[in-house]
């Protein structure tokens, strides 16, 4: 199976031995990988694997509350589902609030869906097999003495400018192209997650819901 890997590395306190770990679990290989809130000061082991596998990474946003769904993992796992045939697998990490119609979405799509986490969730449908990220305790320990080096700068290559002159489309963070018929269907699927999203969040006096103007900014940005 081909695998695309979404990691939330705010929904995890996994460091990068135990993520790598993880991967060899996978009956199959990665053939797309980003991380999303990756801080670098926080996450420099995860610095080596980024580069060497060519990852991608999206900074955190720091108004998003840590137990809320990644809105930018949601827009790029559709993304990849809808447009990208050779992807038959997605490994996610992220936040437990929210990713359920996420899950029942690329299910339904046919995909293989491994979740991954440091403890089972309460919910058990929506995936396929899960995956515990656990630290060994000679990585905890060095975690603890060991002093960070400074990490190095990750450069990011931008290429929507010279595909918007080229009159393609370019979906957000995934480096694909792809026509008009497959962002109708992204857009389409994205307006269905949302609703299912607003339907099954908790109440307000449990925690605020993100407005119906954060949905209509994303689409603006990204579409």
């Amino acid at each position: 199976m081909n695998f695309a890997v979404l990691a939330d590395l705010n929904a995890t306190r996994a460091n990068c031995e135990a993520f790598r770990l993880a991967l060899k679990k996978l009956d199959g290989s990665v053939s797309y990988c980003k991380f999303y809130s990756y801080n670098p000061k926080r996450d420099h082991d995860y610095g080596g694997y980024i580069r060497s596998s060519g990852a991608d990474v999206a900074v955190p946003l720091y108004n998003r509350k840590k137990a809320r769904i990644d809105m930018r993992q949601v827009i790029d796992a559709v993304s990849v589902c809808c447009t990208n045939s050779a992807i038959d697998a997605f490994f996610i990490i992220c936040a437990p609030l929210d990713c359920t119609p996420l899950l029942a979405f690329l299910k339904g799509a046919g995909k293989y869906v491994v979740l991954g986490g440091d403890g089972e969730p309460s919910y058990t449908s929506g995936f396929d097999d899960f995956l515990r990220l656990e630290r060994s305790a000679e990585a905890e320990a060095g975690a603890k003495s060991a002093k960070p080096e400074k990490p190095a700068s990750l450069s990011v290559k931008r290429e929507s400018a010279p595909l918007k002159e080229s009159g393609d489309e370019f979906l957000p963070h995934t480096g694909i192209s792809g026509g008009g018929e497959a962002m109708k269907e992204v857009k389409a699927r994205l307006s269905e997650l949302m609703r299912e999203k607003s339907a099954a969040a908790p109440a307000p006096e449990e925690e605020e819901l993100p407005p119906e103007e954060e949905l209509q900014r994303l689409f603006k940005k990204y579409f």
